[in-house]
């Protein structure tokens, strides 16, 4: 009886897969599929990005890491005599101007695009001819508003008015990284300086860079030409006072 039982299973079993053929394989759609290599672009510096030319091997690493890895750079690169420092920093600023100048050059566009906006801002900047023409006239309401200040209430609204419109402020505000929870952003306030770095500059630098210093204030005075009486202007022994 059991051998009957299994016997029919198994014809019953060989039926359906009679009717049911086996699946064909599946398209090659998984297999596969060889990558496309894409040509890399080659390091501008040495092999893989470093200079190793510029390193100074007699130096010790643990004696000065910076000489041991740029010395021989330092020694045979001259600061360009338009800029106080340079650096590879310095270098891929000048490369990328070089780059977007002649796509700021060549845009164009119908009145309102970005394209048009971008060609007319950076025709102004370069027309020379109109800046010098133009005086300090684009720039005269400013003046007019900071000469109009009566009071400390007035110095706030100015700075904060300035600082909206990127311009200088004796203080610096933003949103950083909290230095003791990465994850958390916080807003700072801090000194905006004085124009120079430190104040170490002003009373201890050297004479004539001081002088330098005051000259290019006077030379302020010499371009807008403030008058006495008015709110802008200081006579020249308070100005040397400042420093």
């Amino acid at each position: 009886m059991t051998s009957r039982l299994l016997a029919l299973f198994l014809t019953a079993v060989a039926g359906c897969a009679a009717n049911h053929p086996a699946a064909a394989p599946e398209a090659s759609g998984n297999a596969a599929v060889p990558a496309v290599r894409r040509a890399q672009p080659r390091p501008a510096i040495g092999a893989w990005g470093f200079d190793t030319a510029g390193m100074d091997r007699s130096v010790a690493p643990g004696e000065n890491f910076f000489r041991y890895a740029n010395g021989r750079w330092l020694a045979a690169t001259q600061i360009p005599p338009d800029q106080s420092n340079y650096g590879m920093n310095g270098m891929l600023t000048e490369l990328s101007n070089e780059r977007t100048r002649p796509i700021i050059e060549a845009a164009s566009g119908p009145p309102g695009s970005n394209g048009q906006r971008v060609c007319d801002y950076y025709k102004t900047f370069m027309d020379e001819a109109a800046i010098e023409a133009n005086g300090i006239a684009p720039v005269q309401p400013w003046l007019d508003e900071i000469a109009a200040i009566k009071d400390a209430a007035g110095v706030v609204e100015q700075l904060a008015r300035r600082s909206r419109l990127g311009g200088n402020s004796p203080f610096n505000t933003a949103v950083v990284q909290d230095d003791r929870e990465p994850e958390t952003y916080l807003a700072t306030l801090s000194q905006g300086g004085l124009g120079l770095p430190d104040r170490d500059m002003y009373d201890d630098s050297p004479s004539e860079f001081r002088v330098s210093v005051v000259r290019n204030i006077d030379a302020w005075y010499d371009a807008f030409q403030p008058k006495p009486g008015e709110a802008l202007y200081l006579p020249p022994d308070q100005r040397v006072k400042i420093w």
